[in-house]
């Protein structure tokens, strides 16, 4: 079978992404899948086409393991997240719930005042955007 003349070619890639992302295992694995394609000798930007992801990702991976060796790909890349799951348990439960059982005036949530009972509960900011998105994918507010 020539791969090339499979007809829904996008959609299996597309498949296949989604499943290397699924988990931080399977990310794990792509990790070194990517820096062993790239120690093979395929190049950053090759592989960044490849893959879906940026080159700048793959060269932070690729600069990871050659300085701190293969565990160093298993911890999470990027920013850690302010809240805590936990937290966004709590939260999820809040946004359910009227902003007047609160204390807050009546009306809807909103990402403003999402955010202000975000600082006041948990002490953490959050921009109105980001608690708009929360709030979207909480259901908590009409879209």
């Amino acid at each position: 079978m020539n791969i090339r003349q499979v007809e829904d070619r996008d959609q299996l890639l597309a498949q296949l992404s989604q499943e290397l992302d699924s988990s931080e295992v399977s990310r794990y694995y792509a990790r070194l899948a990517y820096v062993r394609l790239a120690l093979a000798g395929l190049s950053a930007e090759e592989l960044a086409r490849l893959s879906g992801k940026s080159k700048p990702s793959i060269n932070l991976w690729i600069r990871t393991f050659i300085k701190s060796g293969a565990e160093a790909l298993r911890l999470r890349q990027g920013r850690q997240p302010k809240l805590s799951a936990f937290q966004l348990e709590q939260i999820r439960w809040d946004v359910n719930h009227l902003p007047a059982d609160f204390g807050y005036g009546a009306g809807p949530w909103t990402g403003p005042l999402l955010s202000e009972h975000i600082m006041r509960m948990h002490r953490v900011a959050l921009h109105p955007r980001q608690c708009q998105r929360l709030l979207a994918e909480f259901g908590g507010m009409d879209a």
